[in-house]
């Protein structure tokens, strides 16, 4: 499975732009949201402020692996993943 990396785009303002009604389209669809993937090094250079409250794939920021990372406005930070789904 190969993994792209999304360009950052410079936006100063997304409130009500296309990439949040399609986020929302996405999350009313009842299927699975697939999220788009930063490297840490691309994370941490975007204004966090900005991005306070979103859900985004990292590929290397769990020392090293991929993981969600979640933005408080100040910082983005590791959402721990439990164990493998199970039936039992």
């Amino acid at each position: 499975m190969s993994f792209g990396i999304v360009d950052i785009p410079d936006v100063p303002d997304r409130a009500g732009s296309d990439f949040d009604r399609a986020v929302r389209e996405k999350l009313t669809s009842a299927q699975p949201v697939e999220l788009p993937i930063y490297t840490a090094q691309q994370l941490n250079a975007l204004t966090a402020s900005i991005w306070r409250g979103h859900i985004v794939r990292c590929s290397n920021g769990d020392a090293g692996s991929e993981c969600l990372a979640y933005c408080t406005g100040f910082n983005w930070k590791v959402i721990e993943l439990g164990g493998n789904i199970s039936l039992s």
